[in-house]
């Protein structure tokens, strides 16, 4: 059976110097934030067709250059990467993807960044969702670890995912344990967007992030993913 990763930022502060890092945007040329064609309009499901503005993002004071940075309104559909981190993924097989180019300002020095945006979610086909355990709790509250629910498939996912949220006090299903597909994925990365969203990643893939040496990452194995790892990132 093949292995997967989630892909989480670096809680090492040794490494990352502040865990915000990037958590100024400066003005760029036409970009607004509010703005139809902002970085933060991305799409849930689909490609951008338009063509998107970034701005000028600042890395604070305290934060360390690293290959991997978390910057804000990306959501779990995308990637802040330096061009080794993006060369080392773009070698392997890429589920459908949108690269754009961004400009990291640290202190009065300008380097060029990339966002990965994974346009497409593969809850559906790459999740076993007969193998894996689900739990509801409300959505305000303390979780309830001992009452799991077995969930068929994607759609009675997501019919139960609505009635809980109409619920009066609301309620969440929530991830107890996450079984993949793994013989359905044929990519070294992918993104997952209801089920612990976030971008994932193959163990050869891991190996070879950890051999070129990337920065500001860390890698939780996929048995071991719990509700409370809903960060990429």
């Amino acid at each position: 059976m093949k292995n997967f990763y989630k892909i989480l930022y670096s809680d090492d502060y040794e490494e990352i110097g502040y865990a915000h890092q990037l958590d100024q945007l400066l003005p760029n040329g036409n970009w607004k934030y509010w703005g139809e064609k902002s970085y933060i309009n991305f799409p849930i499901i689909g490609k951008v067709n338009f063509s998107l503005e970034f701005p000028l993002f600042k890395l604070n004071n305290k934060s360390k250059i690293v290959d991997l940075l978390r910057a804000p309104n990306t959501g779990y559909q995308s990637l802040v990467v330096s061009n080794k981190l993006y060369e080392t993924i773009t070698a392997f097989s890429v589920d459908e993807t949108q690269s754009f180019n961004i400009t990291i300002l640290m202190k009065d020095e300008k380097i060029n960044y990339n966002m990965i945006f994974f346009s497409r979610p593969r809850d559906e086909e790459f999740v076993s969702f007969e193998k894996s355990t689900f739990r509801i709790t409300p959505t305000l509250g303390e979780y309830d670890m001992d009452k799991e629910i077995n969930v068929k498939n994607y759609s009675q996912y997501l019919h139960l995912k609505e009635i809980l949220e109409d619920e009066k006090p609301s309620k969440q299903i929530r991830l107890n344990t996450l079984i993949l597909n793994s013989e359905n994925i044929n990519f070294d990365v992918f993104r997952l967007q209801w089920i612990s969203p976030g971008i994932y990643i193959s163990e050869r893939m891991k190996l070879a992030m950890e051999k070129q040496g990337i920065t500001g990452i860390r890698f939780l194995p996929t048995h071991e993913l719990r509700e409370s790892h809903t960060t990429p990132i």
